[in-house]
Parts: C-alpha cells; sequence; structure tokens
C-alpha cells in the first residue's frame, strides 16, 4: 500500500512539472509577441489645443501659421483636426523663437548674460584676512 501512494504521488509530481513547463513556455511566448525584443517605444501626436498651450500662444494662431505656409506642416485628420509631432512641435517653437514677438516672449529657453567676474586673491587680501582673524582670536573667540 506504501509503495503504491509513491508511485502516485510521483506521477503526480511529473503531471505538475510537466504543467509548469506548459505555462513557462505559453508566458514566454505570449511575452514575446506583446513585447518583441526589437520593439520601440513611440510618443503619441499632440492635438493642437496641448501643442497651443504647451507653447503659450492660442490655438488661432498655430493655425493662421500653417495656413500661411509657415512652420511644420501638421498631420490633419479627414474632419480637418490638426496634430504635430514632438519633433514639430520643437521645429515650430524655434520657428516662434526666431519670427515672433522676441520682444514678448521667448519660446526657447536661452543663456542670460548675467555673469560673475570670479578672480585669483591678491596677496594684500589674504594677508588682511589673516590680520582680521588674528584680532578675533586675540579676544578669545
Amino acid at each position: 500500500m506504501n509503495m503504491a501512494i509513491n508511485i502516485e504521488a510521483s506521477d503526480f509530481d511529473q503531471e505538475i512539472l510537466q504543467q509548469g513547463e506548459l505555462i513557462s513556455d505559453n508566458l514566454n511566448m505570449l511575452r514575446l509577441e506583446q513585447y518583441p525584443p526589437d520593439a520601440e517605444k513611440g510618443l503619441r501626436a499632440f492635438s493642437l489645443a496641448e501643442v497651443a498651450d504647451y507653447l503659450g500662444v492660442t490655438q488661432n494662431h498655430i493655425k493662421k501659421l500653417h495656413l500661411e505656409g509657415k512652420g511644420p506642416v501638421p498631420a490633419t485628420t479627414s474632419s480637418g483636426c490638426r496634430t504635430y509631432t514632438a519633433e514639430q512641435m520643437l521645429e515650430l517653437r524655434h520657428f516662434l523663437d526666431k519670427n515672433g514677438r522676441t520682444d514678448f516672449k521667448r519660446y526657447v529657453p536661452h543663456r542670460r548674460e548675467h555673469l560673475q567676474i570670479v578672480s585669483e586673491p591678491s596677496i594684500s587680501d589674504v594677508q588682511r584676512t589673516n590680520v582680521q582673524f588674528d584680532d578675533v582670536n586675540s579676544y578669545g573667540l
């Protein structure tokens, strides 16, 4: 009787192992179908309202530029909705910075020319600082 239980347990263990391997193979195949190794993540297109909000201009201004043939050409749906890629948004941003009202607004961050002059201390500055420290030390601080 004890021998029969061991044989049944051995068969049961084999069955579990086979089913585990089958499940593992199916999951691996599903993973490769859903997420192929050579897949690249893309960025969605942005609506005219999103582009206008991002750039800080009105939708009408962007429409006007498109109708005048200035700036990038957006993809247009059958209903006339314009969509822009991230590259087109960057191109439009540079176009507005170059041709827009630069006295009013900057569309591309620029370096501000507020420079700080950094120089080596002179020997007299170092001597003066040492004298000040000596004065402080003479007060017992």
